[in-house]
Order: C-alpha cells, then structure tokens, then sequence
C-alpha cells in the first residue's frame, strides 16, 4: 500500500468516527430532549388534571348531588351534558382575543357568529321583525353546566316574551372569562357589523375581581409572540429546546387554555387591598358609561346586571362547592362584592342598573353546578328577577307594546311605578 493510500485511509477512519460520534451525539441530545420534554409533558398533565379538579367544574361524570340538581335528565343524560361542557375549546377573535369555537352537541351548541344557541333561537342575522336583545357576560351568561335551554338568556327570552307579548329573540354572547371591558368591545365589534338591537344586557360582577388587573386571559401569550417576532429563527428554535430550557430555569408549566373561569396565572397589578378593588370599579363604571352612550347614540336600551355569586349573601351550608379553595383561585372576589355592597355610590348607578347580589339571602337550597355556574333553577330565577326589575322599571323602548309608567326612584329605595299596564 502506498503512502497516499495509507493516509487516506486514515482520514477516512477518522471521517467515519467523527461521523459516528457526532450522530450518536445528535441521537443522545435528540433522547435527552425528547426525555425532559416527556416529562414536563406528564407533569403538565397531571397539573391541568389537578387544576381541574380544584376549578369551577371539575365534575367529570353524574353524582348524587348534581343529579338533585337536573330531575329531568338521567344519569347518561348529565354524563353527556358534563361531557358536552367539559370539551368546548376556544379559538383567536379579533380585539377581544378568543371566544368559544363554533360547537354542536346535544345539549351545547355555539353558534358560528359567535353565541350559544337558546331554545327557540332566532335567525343571524336577527329578523327585523323580532324585538333583539343582545346578552353579554362571561361563563355564567354563557351558561357552563346546563342545556341551552336553561341558561339565563334562554329563561329571560321566554319570560319576556310570555309577559312583553313581543317576538323576543335574545342572542347569547356570554363567553369565560369575559369582564366588562371585552364585553364593551365584542358589543362594539356587533355595532361596526350592522348588527344593532333593541337592548342589550350586561351581566357582570364575578369576572371584574377575577380578571382584577383588566387583562384578558392570553396577554402573556401575546406579549411573548410579540417579543419573539424579531428573534431569529435558528435562536427561537435553541430557545424551544428542552434541554435549553431546562439548563437556563426556563421550563415551567405549559400554559392551559382559558376555560370556563380558569383564572389566569399571576397578574401584573401593583394595587392592593381597597386600591385594588376601587381600581376595578371605577373601571367597571368607566365601560358602563361607554356603553351607555354608544347605546344612546344608536337608540339601545342597555340593561346592567350585578349577578349574585355564591361567597355573597349565600348560605354556603347548601353549597355542595363549599369545599373550593376560593381563597386561591381568586383572592380578591369575596373582599369586592362586599366592597361594593358598603358604598352606595358604587352599587345605586340608576334605573338600567339591577342589583342582583343579595337575591339568594333565603335561599336554602343548592344553587350552584359548579363553584360558580348556576344551576337551571338557579339559572330562570336570575332571569325571572332581571325580567320584573325590566317591566317594573319601565326599561323596555317606548316603541315596544309596554305602556309608559312613571318611575321614580332615590337612593337604595325599590322603585315605584305608576299602574302601567301591559297589552297582551
């Protein structure tokens, strides 16, 4: 063998190791990553499962208390409806973030336009013939834990139409986790798209102390897409390895969806104590007043509901969610309905603004399917009380067959009405 082919074969042996070690090198660091990210994977999993069973639905199959709760529905049947609300994703919308992804079931069913569907759900977009109302909120006015049939909005159309005489086609727009300040610009977004009703129904309270610091569920998740846009892609893949992450403190816990009033992780408010919650009203009154006079402009008639929860003038003994950690899912609720209960000023804010807080005072009776979700005779007394405080207080538009009555009212005083009379 010659000297050349002596010293190629010897760079030869040498390429061919280096090839192996560098293969095998690539193959360890390929397991090593695909081993740590299995791991956190695992954890994640049994994290969510953990936040699951410590958030407002953790149910995932029919018990005894929830059967007391649904006397019409069978044990498959609440099976199926747990099953329907457990499963519902949500999806990116336009200024608002996210909302629930188009759905159908058999007992949950979200429109493509964005609502969920009540019984005897009138057409999109609305007939120019119905008398409309548009019924904003977050998981409560949606309705997580009951049929269609027996959310709020689906009660309060019936009831209306029943007592108004009117073609009442209300459009659920409730959506978790949603607070004043979505719900004022989902109401807005209707408006720029030609959709304008009759009225328009806010249903809030929960939601402003759980989104205490007025940003909605997936800003850290946006922020963090923003940040990384101008990173190159070769460092943004380096950062997205596990072994990376894991070298450099940064592997935490996969963020979850926001679903059905999972609270969000952290916050970035520096307000505390009566700060904090008068930091949240004031921004509660702030949309209130914007509503208004967006509503005034295009001839709506907006209703604003401060909806009862269960930490607030509830007997809790009846509460079969009495057992949740309110305390750390959201620390700040329990404190602002009882900061807002103390200040008139907070709570007396006119005629289009019912008060429902202290509605189950004597109530002795579970009221709740979850730790925060009405159950459905929970669900039609709310409507039933939001109707009269309607009818009563004469909020329905003069060109409706209600005729007009004179209101007047002072301070925390119950209106009085003049013998208004309805034409059926």
């Amino acid at each position: 063998m010659s000297r050349f082919q002596s010293e190629r074969s010897v760079i030869s042996k040498i390429l061919i190791t280096a090839s192996l070690i560098a293969l095998n090198c690539f193959a360890l660091l390929a397991l090593i990553n695909i081993a740590i990210w299995g791991y956190y994977k695992i954890s994640d999993s049994f994290a969510n499962e953990n936040k699951f069973e410590k958030a407002p639905m953790r149910y995932k199959k029919s018990n005894e208390a929830l059967e007391k709760l649904f006397p019409q529905l069978s044990r498959s049947d609440i099976d199926q409806l747990i099953h329907d609300c457990r499963r519902i994703i949500q999806e990116y919308d336009t200024y608002t973030q996210f909302k629930e992804a188009p759905y159908k079931t058999r007992f949950v069913n979200v429109d493509v336009n964005g609502f969920r569907h009540s019984r005897n759900q009138g057409p999109w977009p609305p007939n120019k013939n119905d008398f409309v109302i548009f019924f904003f909120g977050g998981s409560t006015s949606f309705g997580y834990g009951v049929p269609d049939n027996e959310t709020v909005a689906s009660h309060l159309q019936e009831i209306l139409t029943r007592k108004l005489g009117l073609p009442v086609r209300i459009y659920n727009f409730g959506r978790a986790t949603y607070f004043s300040s979505q719900e004022r610009i989902l109401f807005e977004k209707l408006l720029l798209d030609g959709h304008v009703p009759n009225m328009a129904f806010f249903m809030d309270g929960i939601n402003e102390f759980i989104i205490f610091d007025g940003e909605p569920g997936y800003t850290k998740q946006f922020k963090k897409f923003m940040q990384e846009s101008d990173i190159p892609l070769s460092r943004r893949i380096l950062n997205e390895l596990p072994v990376y992450k894991l070298i450099n403190g940064l592997y935490k816990p996969m963020d979850s969806k926001v679903s059905q009033g999972l609270p969000k992780d952290g916050g970035n408010s520096n307000l505390s104590g009566p700060e904090l919650l008068r930091n949240v009203i004031q921004r509660y009154h702030s949309n209130k007043r914007i509503i208004e006079a967006i509503s005034r402009d295009y001839g709506i008639t907006s209703v604003f509901v401060w909806q009862p929860m269960p930490l607030y003038g509830y007997d809790v003994s009846h509460h079969i969610f009495r057992d949740f950690d309110y305390d750390s899912f959201s620390p700040h609720l329990k404190g602002g309905y009882e900061f807002v209960s103390a200040i008139p000023d907070y709570r007396n804010l006119g005629q289009n603004f019912i008060w429902l807080a202290d509605m189950q005072r004597n109530a002795n009776q579970t009221l709740y399917v979850s730790a925060f979700h009405y159950s459905p005779a929970m669900s039609k007394t709310v409507a039933s009380s939001i109707a009269e405080a309607v009818i009563t207080r004469n909020l329905v538009p003069a060109h409706s067959t209600i005729t007009p009555g004179v209101v007047s009212m002072s301070g925390s005083e119950q209106p009085t009405v003049s013998e208004a009379q309805t034409r059926n």
